[in-house]
């Protein structure tokens, strides 16, 4: 089964980009299985994405990375 999972991970994301800190990093986990992204996920400072074995991210965007890491600007 596939799942599509860009929405609610990238909403996790962002929450850990309002939240993390150097003394309290957050960690978004996604268990084992495989997600459709439709969107570039985006990662900030203090968070780590922890993908379990087996899981399986498929990007259904024609363009675009899966994740990008760094800092905010006004195109991401």
């Amino acid at each position: 089964m596939t799942t599509n999972a860009y929405a609610y991970t990238e909403q996790a994301l962002k929450y850990a980009k309002e939240n993390a800190t150097d003394k309290k990093p957050i960690t978004v986990t996604l268990p084992s299985g495989t997600y459709e992204l439709s969107g570039c996920l985006h990662i900030y400072s203090n968070t780590r994405l922890v993908l379990q074995p087996d899981t399986v991210l498929i990007k259904t965007s024609s363009s675009g990375n899966i994740i990008k890491a760094g800092i905010q600007t006004e195109s991401n």
